[in-house]
């Protein structure tokens, strides 16, 4: 799949410690963590930017959501470091913390979107399937990241 460098952003999403070190599936953390920053690799080369994004909050979470729901996270709970990068980006690289589950709305704002699967992952196989096959099709273009090419 052929993109314009000069009209393309990566945006890499949640890449840092404490997501990392959870038990996703179908692809392996690592596998999602080290694909990305060859696609990045390639965008920065093409002068396209890389847009890094983590979620994050003070250290008294007060700006952490706390919405009524059956599963409330337990910001409590998170290791030291959860919300570090594995490896400082780099300069030309963009970062943006954000403090809820979206990190951009894009598809609502009429943004183009094309999403490698396998730089996706999720708590189960099933539920990546299900989003893969249902949802993410209505959103996006899906791709891998090795057919992506800049031009």
């Amino acid at each position: 799949m052929k993109l314009d460098a000069k009209t393309t952003a990566l945006l890499l999403i949640d890449l840092q410690k404490g997501v990392l070190a959870m038990p996703v599936a179908p692809h392996p953390a690592a596998e999602v963590y080290q694909s990305s920053m060859q696609l990045a690799q390639r965008f920065r080369a093409a002068n396209a930017p890389v847009v890094q994004v983590r979620v994050s909050f003070s250290s008294d979470f007060a700006d952490a959501p706390r919405p009524p729901v059956d599963q409330p996270t337990n910001y409590a709970s998170l290791p030291p470091g959860w919300d570090e990068f594995p490896e400082p980006p780099p300069l030309s690289d963009l970062v943006i913390t954000k403090r809820q589950w979206g990190a951009r709305s894009a598809a609502e704002h009429g943004y183009e979107l094309v999403i490698p699967e396998n730089l996706c992952s999720s708590s189960s196989a099933e539920m990546h399937a299900f989003s893969f096959k249902y949802l993410l099709p209505r959103l996006a273009r899906i791709t891998t990241s090795d057919e992506i090419t800049l031009e």
